[in-house]
């Protein structure tokens, strides 16, 4: 059954979604998003799992440990991927069950904030699904004010919040960065990062755009990657990619390594800026990976 208004860690607090359309863009909204949850621990003890799936899942039973179908987040949205042409789909994500505290990923974000990912689904290229909240915790109640959905891998996952200036022109960014494994490929991980703007009170996906807003690249951003050079086995380029901020801009620092054998032949490296325009996430230029195989497809070293 549903967590009662009487339990000791939890009672719901319905709040009204009023002027968010007159906030800036840039800012969250000092009103939650989803019904607010008003903490009673007399202990001190931290709240319990199924708080944090009470408050973002749309009718979460924390007996059963499952929400009920079809799967909402707590704004009443339903939980799917985003739609993004530059990044086709073969396959639907699968529904999770039971819905637990293995479900829960936290992350770091601003002083009294907290970012917490609930993941409902899990594809079968490795990657999870489902609603990340923007928390803001008081000594009595816990309420999401930025809410998105979030499909990235969740093995070993890192949720953060980079800031790129500062007061009315402050852009915030949530940096996910995880390893993917497929199915099909056990051994095939890929540690990959995704990058989504939040824009007023939503995290906003977004693949990688040029300044004439054609797609340069999927928001899949490799950060370590080796690959063969295809046709010469003993060839290899190594690709590593960091993700920083500061109050000048977002940046993507790219650096490739290549190797004939166990013989490093040269190195090349490269830094990337990242807006956010129009909704979409414009970069300065394509990958530096990118544009030396369209140089030489068949060996980019």
């Amino acid at each position: 059954m549903t967590i009662p208004a009487r339990h000791p860690f939890v009672r719901l607090a319905a709040f009204a979604l009023l002027g968010l359309a007159c906030l800036p863009p840039t800012e969250t909204p000092d009103l939650p998003l989803c019904p607010a949850l008003e903490v009673a621990s007399p202990t001190g003890a931290p709240p319990p799992p199924s708080l944090w799936l009470t408050l973002l899942l749309h009718g979460y039973d924390a007996e059963a440990r499952r929400a009920a179908a079809p799967l909402r987040a707590c704004s009443g949205e339903s939980i799917a991927p985003p739609s993004d042409p530059c990044d086709p789909r073969s396959e639907p994500p699968a529904a999770i069950e039971p819905l637990d505290d293995r479900a829960i990923v936290f992350g770091a974000a601003g002083e009294g904030e907290l970012l917490v990912w609930v993941t409902t689904h899990r594809s079968p290229t490795g990657d999870a699904l489902g609603p990340i909240a923007l928390v803001r915790q008081r000594s009595t109640s816990i309420a999401v004010h930025a809410l998105g959905m979030l499909e990235a891998p969740p093995g070993g996952a890192v949720l953060s919040v980079r800031d790129v200036g500062a007061g009315a022109s402050r852009r915030r960014y949530l940096v996910v960065e995880g390893e993917r494994c497929p199915e099909a490929e056990p051994g095939a991980c890929v540690r990959e990062a995704r990058i989504l703007p939040l824009d007023g009170p939503r995290f906003v996906p977004s693949a990688y755009h040029d300044a004439n807003d054609a797609c340069i690249e999927s928001p899949r951003l490799p950060l370590f990657r080796r690959v063969v050079v295809p046709g010469a086995p003993s060839r290899a380029v190594v690709d590593r990619r960091l993700i920083s901020a500061d109050e000048s801009g977002l940046f993507i620092h790219e650096e490739l390594e290549f190797y004939d054998d166990d013989r490093l032949l040269r190195r090349a490296a490269e830094t990337r800026r990242i807006d956010y325009r129009g909704g979409r996430l414009i970069v300065d230029a394509p990958s530096l990976y990118s544009r030396l195989s369209a140089d030489s497809p068949e060996d980019p070293a």
